[in-house]
């Protein structure tokens, strides 16, 4: 068991779409709606999603692209399908693991993704 797992976390992060050896992956998940959260002393926004608890904080370049794709009325992304995909971006100086939304595909279900079960 991956002592990773003991601790679940309430949101996505670019660990979640790259396997063991950093190879970039690609999720398939539904949109159920847009919420407020609340992260130390920060407020921001972030989507939920059919068949998992864990959420995907918006971040600028993420919420530009689903407002490309669905347009600015959040309320109409609810039941939209879109793509998480690894992808590798600068943050505080340094090279970072990330997730970048697109159009889905055929990337493995949200709900059945185990990172810790994806082949090295």
């Amino acid at each position: 068991m991956n002592a990773n797992s003991l601790m679940p976390k309430e949101f996505l992060s670019g660990k979640d779409v790259h396997d063991a050896k950093g190879k970039p992956l690609s999720l398939t998940a539904t949109i159920v709606k847009v919420i407020p959260v609340t992260i130390g002393d920060d407020e921001a926004w972030a989507l939920t999603f059919k068949n998992t608890d864990r959420k995907l904080k918006l971040n600028k370049t993420n919420l530009g692209t689903l407002i490309d794709m669905f347009g600015a009325e959040t309320d109409d992304w609810a039941g939209k399908e879109i793509g998480l995909v690894g992808a590798m971006t600068e943050y505080q100086g340094k090279r970072v693991q990330a997730i970048r939304v697109a159009l889905p595909e055929n990337g493995q279900p949200i709900g059945k993704f185990d990172p810790d079960e994806v082949p090295a």
